[in-house]
């Protein structure tokens, strides 16, 4: 695999500041940052044991701030999945785990226009209103993931993997890149790959011989960030640059788990650090791995679990789980 970039900082942050209150028995899952500091999220109803479902309420922070005595509808599912530098916002909302269906607030429930009578999931936009994610087909006896575009004032786009397989849009940047993972259809084992859409080609994300791959983010750049599988399992945490590979295992920790990707290729997300317990961190090309609370004040440090995102101004969004419940964190560089 190749040599990283060197980047040429090293960040700091003030102390880390609980973005909402949630009534007793709620949690909140931040989702979205965007350039502008604005911040999305889901506001998480106690626990309905409904088949595999759960209520959440999407929050928009400025500048609808939340206020305990006004709790906003719930809906099955996370209504708020992701956040354009524009303030567009897209997620899926639903009454039942059966009636999901993908909604953006420039494009109302186009899931329910489109698909009416299959579950369909909003999961990226940029700055144009371009939204991507997928829909499932209900083949019996297993559900088949098709990827969508959307575009404003245009129907529906598919993808189909050039090698075939399944296929789900997880991620689109301003310039219309989009990311993709593709599950090839096997009788033996479902082997999935990773995949750029680019300038209407599709891309492959380079991989060793005989190994899987799973994307989770992409940046303006179009850098990737995810995992490599090996045949026997294992699994490798990597970076993407120009479709080369580059292999994130530090000495620094164990299990690092990428979440998300800033412009500049610094990777948040979470490992396990000297004591064996989950913890937020960061990766970068000059740095390493460094975990958030060796980069807050000593006295005031919040214990976090994992980094959700990280905007142009490297603002973090962080999250702690006590418990059941998801607490919601941002933290600011130093100046």
């Amino acid at each position: 695999m190749g040599e990283p970039p060197a980047t040429a900082y090293n960040l700091h942050f003030n102390p880390a500041r609980q973005l909402v209150f949630p009534p007793p028995a709620h949690g909140f899952l931040p989702t979205g940052l965007n350039d502008s500091g604005d911040t999305i999220g889901n506001l998480i109803h106690p626990t309905r044991f409904e088949g595999a479902s759960w209520t959440a309420s999407g929050l928009y922070l400025p500048p609808h701030h939340f206020r305990n005595s006004e709790l906003p509808e719930a809906e099955m599912a996370h209504p708020f999945a992701a956040l354009s530098s524009s303030g567009l916002v897209v997620g899926t909302r639903g009454r039942s785990a059966k009636r999901l269906a993908a909604w953006a607030s420039h494009l109302a429930n186009f899931g329910e226009k489109y698909w009416p009578d299959n579950l369909s999931f909003a999961q990226d936009v940029n700055t144009q209103g371009d939204t991507v994610g997928k829909m499932l087909l209900n083949a019996n006896p297993v559900l088949v993931s098709r990827a969508f575009l959307i575009q404003p004032d245009r129907p529906p786009r598919y993808f189909d993997a050039p090698e075939g397989g399944l296929t789900d849009a997880i991620s689109i940047n301003d310039r219309g890149s989009v990311l993709f993972n593709v599950t090839a259809l096997s009788t033996r084992v479902a082997v999935q790959r990773a995949w750029l859409w680019r300038g209407e080609e599709f891309i492959p994300l380079q991989v060793p011989s005989r190994c899987a791959s799973n994307a989770v983010a992409l940046n303006a750049s179009d850098q990737v960030v995810g995992f490599i599988e090996t045949e026997f399992g294992r699994r490798r945490p990597v970076l993407w640059t120009e479709g080369r590979p580059i292999d994130l295992n530090t000495k620094d920790a164990q299990d690092f788990r990428p979440t998300c990707l800033s412009g500049d290729g610094i990777v948040g997300g979470s490992a396990l650090n000297i004591r064996a317990e989950r913890s937020a961190c960061i990766w970068s090309a000059e740095y390493g791995l460094q975990f958030l609370q060796d980069l807050q004040p000593r006295s005031t440090a919040e214990p976090l679990h994992n980094v959700v995102t990280i905007n142009s101004a490297h603002q973090i969004l962080a999250c702690r789980i006590d418990g059941q419940q998801s607490i919601g964190f941002r933290l600011d560089p130093q100046d």
